[in-house]
Parts: structure tokens; sequence; C-alpha cells
């Protein structure tokens, strides 16, 4: 049999796994991987990076630098629009709010613009 303290341990250790934040923060890195093309790069052999640059040309080829950088992108993207969604809990302080409102914005603007910019590569 277990002894109480392990059996305690135990389930600390459960509780600490199954914590909000560490699963919502899995969550976005998994959704994240997933849309960026993570499986097509697991799935089918990437093109040398050498030969091609970190951006392959094309639609239908992606390197593993590629995908790594668009999965940063996307969670850059998605740490702007959480800044600007935090930015309405601080009503109180309008100087706080409007440095949230215009740091969020101006990451979501770069990310689109960085998104855009590796699209065009692509093509």
């Amino acid at each position: 049999m277990l002894s109480e303290y392990t059996l305690r341990k135990i389930k600390r250790y459960i509780q600490d796994i199954f914590n909000e934040k560490l699963l919502a923060a899995l969550f976005i890195l998994v959704i994240s991987l997933s849309v960026s093309g993570f499986t097509y790069v697991l799935v089918y052999k990437p093109p040398p990076m050498t030969t091609t640059g970190v951006i392959a040309p094309g639609l239908d080829r992606e390197t593993s630098s590629e995908s790594i950088l668009v999965t940063i992108t996307y969670i850059l993207g998605l740490f702007g629009l959480y800044l600007v969604y935090i930015a309405r809990q601080h009503i109180h302080n309008p100087k706080y709010m409007s440095l949230l409102l215009i740091a969020g914005s101006l990451i979501s603007a770069l990310v689109i613009i960085m998104l855009l910019t590796v699209y065009n590569m692509k093509i």
C-alpha cells in the first residue's frame, strides 16, 4: 500500500498537470502547430533548407523552419489579441488600457504583415 504522504504527493502532481493555465497553453501550442502545417512537415519529407532558403517557394512545399516560423507568428498573434482582450479589464486606468490596446493592435498588425509576406514569398 502507498503511504498517505505518497498519495498526497500524487494528488498534488495530478492537480498541477490539470492546471487550467497549463492546459490552455498546451492547447494553444498544439493548435498553432497543427494550423501552421507542422503535420505536413512530419508526414512528407521537407525540402532541404540549404537549397531553397528558409521559405520554400510554391504552395505545395514547406520547410521545417518555415513551419516553426509560422507557429511562432501565430502564437505572437494570439498574444496580441489577448492583450486587446484584457485591456477592457483595466478600464479604471485609461493610460494602461490604452497601452494594452495599442500594443496588442500593433502586434496583431505586425503578425498580419508577417503572414502576408511569407505567403507572397511562397507564390
